[in-house]
């Protein structure tokens, strides 16, 4: 779930806006095609280099470049340990006292806010359980 946020009397828990799985499944289902296509010349072009090592300098060279190949073909997996998993949202009053307190997996967090009409909150959690990140702006 999100957080819970509380401002002076008024509480409320922040709802979804955007799940990042469901977006980057569609990105992936749109891109598989031309993802394929580059992997498979990539995969050809390292293994005929490769075969031209082998032919040209002997097997040590051809063992070089079948380590080459190896270690350079894997998934490129950034873009899913980069992008958050989810992002909420929630719109609270300034409270009085300019200190929210947020609540996340049994963790109470105080946040004092600036000077200022309108603040953005972020809150990045790596994993449940672990200390999150908390950034205020002013807007």
């Amino acid at each position: 779930g999100g957080l819970r946020v509380q401002s002076g009397a008024e509480a409320q828990r922040t709802e979804l806006l955007s799940n990042m799985d469901a977006v980057i499944s569609t990105e992936f289902k749109e891109q598989l095609g031309p993802i394929i296509a580059r992997a498979v010349t990539a995969s050809i072009a390292r293994a005929t280099v490769q075969y031209q090592l082998q032919r040209q300098y002997g097997d040590l060279a051809g063992f070089v470049g079948l380590i080459y190949q190896i270690v350079s073909t894997q998934a490129d997996t950034r873009i899913w340990s980069s992008l958050p998993k989810r992002f909420d949202i929630a719109s609270v009053p300034r409270p009085e006292n300019d200190q929210l307190t947020l609540e996340w997996s049994g963790q109470f967090h105080q946040v004092d806010l600036p000077q200022g009409q309108f603040h953005l909150i972020w809150v990045r959690a790596p994993r449940a359980g672990a200390q999150p990140g908390i950034q205020v702006i002013t807007l």
